[in-house]
């Protein structure tokens, strides 16, 4: 249970603002998930597959990641224990293949494009071995963005496009 209090800064709301709509569930379902994580200062960080599954109530939450020094990607799936802790073991692709068996970034576009298509909840992050907070391309290190869209070779153009959504509203292009 949550009560109605929420943390304030010279009268603003501090984390979540109301939705544009001035709807409260934003700051609702924060103060819910500081609840959960025992405080906001908990909330940092995490895994997109892992808030997924809290706001959908979803089981099936997976993990795409890049091999490091490679053009490669392995699936794995998240299990919750009765703690709400998540642990990962590597999860089967879709075509059958076990998550282990590295994919090629062109298949993974393929994959990405036919569950976009099934309108799955996706999010996407870079996580840098650099202690830079930004790549050269603007994306914030370890911050979630929504994945709104795939379009592979677009305009036959072999450019491939991911759109994104931050969900913070800034820290953008450059």
């Amino acid at each position: 249970h949550i009560d109605d209090r929420f943390p304030t800064k010279s009268g603003a709301l501090y984390f979540a603002k109301l939705s544009l709509e001035n709807e409260l569930w934003p700051v609702l379902l924060e103060k819910a998930m500081a609840a959960l994580y025992e405080g906001y200062q908990n909330l940092k960080g995490g895994w997109g597959p892992t808030a997924w599954a809290h706001v959908t109530g979803c089981e099936n939450a997976y993990s795409i990641r890049k091999m490091d020094g490679t053009d490669t990607w392995r699936r794995r799936k998240m299990i919750w224990d009765d703690n709400d802790s998540p642990h990962i073991k590597w999860a089967k692709w879709s075509d059958g293949e076990k998550g282990h068996h590295a994919k090629p970034t062109e298949e993974l576009l393929d994959l990405l494009v036919e569950w976009d298509k099934c309108n799955y909840l996706m999010c996407a992050s870079a996580h840098l071995e650099s202690s830079d907070d930004k790549q050269v391309e603007g994306i914030v290190q370890s911050h979630a963005y929504s994945l709104i869209k795939v379009v592979k070779d677009v305009a036959g153009s072999g450019v491939s496009l991911l759109q994104l959504r931050n969900p913070w509203g800034r820290s953008e292009w450059e």
